[in-house]
C-alpha cells in the first residue's frame, strides 16, 4: 500500500520522464496566515508537489503548454498557465495572499474570493 503521508510530497517516476526534459521549480515563502499548512501544487489538474512554507521543489515536467496552481484547504491561487520549451526551467513562488493588513479581510476572502488566497507568481 502507498504511503499517504499529507506532509510528503508524491513520489515522482523519474524514469518515466524522458532525459532533457524541462523543469517547473516552485519556491513557497514563509508567511504568518498559513506556515503550518502544506500546499499542493497540481500541474494539468494533477497533484504533483506538495510544498511546506520556506521549501523548494523542482518537478520534471515535459515540453510545451501547462497550467499549474497551488491549492490549501480547498482554497488556492489562481490558475496559471505558461509554455515551457526542453531543457529550460520555470520558475513560480507561491504564498498567502493574506499579508499586512489583508489578515483582517479573511472572512471575505474565504466566503468570496477562494482562488485568491494564495499567490503563485512566475518570476
Amino acid at each position: 500500500m502507498q504511503d499517504d503521508n499529507p506532509y510528503l510530497p508524491p513520489k515522482v517516476d523519474y524514469a518515466a520522464i524522458p532525459a532533457g526534459e524541462a523543469c517547473i521549480r516552485v519556491t513557497r515563502s514563509t508567511s504568518y496566515m498559513d506556515f503550518l499548512l502544506v500546499y499542493r501544487i497540481l500541474l494539468d489538474g494533477h497533484e504533483v508537489a506538495r510544498i511546506s512554507a520556506g521549501q523548494t521543489v523542482d518537478v520534471p515536467v515535459a515540453s510545451g503548454r501547462h497550467s499549474i496552481v497551488a491549492k490549501v484547504n480547498g482554497a488556492g491561487s489562481p490558475t496559471r498557465h505558461f509554455r515551457i520549451a526542453a531543457r529550460k526551467t520555470v520558475q513560480f513562488e507561491c504564498g498567502s495572499n493574506l499579508r499586512g493588513l489583508r489578515i483582517f479581510l479573511a472572512m471575505v476572502y474565504l466566503l468570496f474570493l477562494r482562488d485568491e488566497w494564495l499567490t503563485l507568481d512566475q518570476v
